[in-house]
């Protein structure tokens, strides 16, 4: 029952009883007015108690949902933290090396520098010659997103244009 079957019942009741205090109903009509909106009260009642037991019972089944989700999140980042563990001791200087070569070679912004890479205890030494801080900063980021790799220096330059070159260029 709503709200407003219940006001609209409470304006009944005090209706009946201001027009029975004029003598146009009988006690007896009144009594049974009010008996009869009482009722609806307490249906009313009921339905709400109900309405609020069932969303009592949503909430729970949320929190429940919620608990199981936050430990399945858990034992994920638990996962992954070994995962990532594991690489790092597998992750040797020969395989870096390799692996870091290969991505270098595959990225398409690079496909006309030479970069050479080192790498000793995890630590990628980038070298060689570059036509802008773009494609360096590319290198470098392929470099350090590598699993394994424990920190990348930069042995990068970038090369200047070179000045007759451009002078042949217009001629």
């Amino acid at each position: 029952m709503t709200a407003r079957r219940l006001r609209v019942g409470t304006l009944g009741l005090a209706f009946s009883l201001a027009f029975g205090a004029c003598g146009g109903t009988s006690v007896e009509q009144e009594l049974a007015q009010a008996e009869e909106i009482l009722g609806e009260a307490r249906e009313g009642v009921l339905e709400a108690r109900d309405a609020v037991k069932a969303k009592q019972d949503a909430v729970e089944t949320a929190r429940a949902d919620l608990e199981q989700a936050g430990e399945a999140l858990r034992q994920a980042e638990v996962q992954l933290e070994q995962a990532e563990s594991g690489v790092d001791l597998q992750a040797t200087d020969a395989l870096l090396f390799r692996g870091i070569q290969r991505e270098l070679l595959d990225e398409g912004r690079l496909e006309r520098v030479a970069i050479r890479v080192e790498v000793s205890k995890g630590v990628v030494t980038l070298r060689g010659l570059v036509p802008d801080p773009e494609t360096r900063a590319v290198a470098i980021e392929i470099a350090r997103e590598f699993p394994g790799v424990a920190s990348v220096t930069d042995g990068i330059s970038v090369q200047e244009p070179d000045v007759a070159a451009q002078g042949d260029d217009e001629e």
